[in-house]
């Protein structure tokens, strides 16, 4: 089998999604023999030390954003680039993959400049973040050089159709992957509740729709159905998320990021994704594999992945959320379906194997 050298680039390496997969990725390509280096454009971050204890170098890029720099960002930035430019001259690897937009926006042209052989883009929502646009036509220009564009999911598929105008041939739909150990059983977190325990695993960001579940605990609570609700995720929303909470007088406990959210998703009684938008959902993958429960809102790419091994609702629908909480924390026997044929149909189809070995195809495949 040839060796390839392979770039992955990231905008950072800090605990969002992005990050967690491309760490996976890479490790994954380099126990199957090839020559992996992560390029990290701005910062490092959580995953870089187990990059290195993988025998996977990290490369940080010296870019900066205007936040951080001022008026230095584009002296700061040009020079980066130039530096890049000449980095991947002389490293001369086979593949350029840049995930998310501010990594191939920039690292597409350098490796174009470069003679990087084999390039891609790399696209893991629908870029409703990126205003303007001028954002828009960059995006599309950016997309234009890419070999081929990788997605995690139909809905993204087409969003790159439709908006950045890439060909359909161009565009490899490869589903994020979930680690072997997640579908083995977990030793349940301690939690003393005499309450349903409801689990959500998410950034406390608005458009995860945590204030929509909130409201919906509050339904049931009224009804004489109370839970425990343990959130995992932080972020910009927490202080009002508590604050929300507070005044609902609901049990919720707020926990922030953990590297144990396999043994609560072991403990809970059913999870709970309530997002205004979700590309791919990985914490419903993750729910699928361990066996919870499941209930998503209905929107992008989650009805891909949760089909009807799951509950789908309307989003910002508290009444739909808290009947579809009622109705699994009622019918047990239906949850336990539920959850076993999730967790058979995730084995098939979203195991980090599969994800990586469907991507090392990819890179093999020649250029269109």
């Amino acid at each position: 089998m040839q060796r390839l050298r392979i770039d992955l680039v990231t905008p950072e390496l800090g605990h969002g999604g992005v990050e967690h997969q491309l760490s996976i990725l890479a490790r994954g390509l380099r126990s199957r023999g090839m020559d992996v280096r992560v390029l990290a454009l701005l910062h490092g971050g959580a995953h870089e030390d187990a990059l290195r204890e993988a025998g996977i170098p990290v490369v940080k890029l010296g870019f900066t954003t205007r936040a951080e720099a001022g008026w230095r960002c584009l002296s700061t930035n040009a020079l980066a680039f130039v530096r890049l430019v000449g980095l991947l001259r002389r490293s001369r690897p086979d593949i350029l993959h840049a995930h998310l937009f501010r990594a191939y926006a920039v690292c597409l042209p350098a490796a174009k400049l470069a003679g990087v052989p084999r390039i891609l883009a790399g696209l893991h929502n629908m870029g409703r973040h990126l205003t303007g646009r001028h954002l828009l036509i960059l995006d599309r220009a950016a997309t234009r050089l890419a070999d081929a564009v990788t997605v995690v999911s139909r809905a993204v598929a087409e969003y790159a159709s439709d908006r950045l105008r890439v060909p359909a041939p161009k565009i490899a739909v490869i589903h994020n992957g979930v680690p072997d150990q997640a579908f083995h059983p977990a030793r349940p977190s301690q939690l003393d509740t005499p309450n349903p325990l409801v689990v959500c695993v998410a950034r406390l960001a608005p458009v995860k729709g945590h204030r929509h579940l909130l409201d919906a605990l509050a339904l049931l609570r009224d009804r004489g159905n109370k839970t425990t609700t343990v959130l995992l995720g932080d972020g910009p929303e927490r202080d009002r998320l508590q604050a929300h909470a507070d005044r609902l007088d609901l049990d919720v406990r707020f926990l922030g990021s953990r590297s144990d959210v396999t043994s609560w998703l072991a403990r809970a009684d059913l999870a709970v994704l309530p997002s205004l938008t979700e590309a791919f959902g990985l914490a419903a993958a993750e729910a699928m594999a361990t066996r919870t429960p499941l209930i998503t809102t209905n929107v992008d790419g989650l009805p891909e992945i949760v089909r009807d091994h799951g509950i789908l609702v309307p989003p910002a629908d508290p009444q739909a959320l808290a009947d579809a909480i009622e109705r699994l924390l009622a019918d047990r026997p239906h949850a336990e379906r539920l959850a076993d044929a999730a967790q058979t149909w995730a084995r098939e189809h979203l195991r980090a194997d599969t994800m990586i070995d469907k991507y090392l195809e990819l890179y093999r495949t020649p250029a269109r």
